[in-house]
């Protein structure tokens, strides 16, 4: 049990060691969770990474967030047919110290 204080008290709040430990219950002991995510890494194939992505990150519920020069990538952007293309105009100047 002190592996595990020793672990929930590098955690600053006491939301933050809930939830740790909440974790800790579900998914086992943290050397073991890091070493299966160390497995799951190590095998896991592009294809299977893709198709995860594809079910659990449709791309019609995401809002993207890109900053730049919209005259250098709006049409780009656009080609990529991921809806409408939102542009926020920055019109601060930023000022001297």
């Amino acid at each position: 049990q002190s592996l595990i204080n020793k672990e929930a008290k590098k955690y600053e709040t006491k939301s933050q060691r809930n939830q740790f430990l909440f974790k800790m219950l579900k998914f086992g002991p943290v050397k073991e969770t890091k070493k299966k995510k160390k497995e799951i890494l190590a095998n896991i194939a592009q294809s299977e990474i893709n198709e995860l992505a594809k079910q659990l990150l449709p791309v019609e519920d995401l809002v993207i967030v890109v900053a730049g020069d919209k005259n250098k990538i709006s049409q780009e952007l656009e080609s990529l047919n991921w809806g409408s293309v939102s542009i926020i105009e920055n019109n601060f100047q930023s000022q001297p110290s």
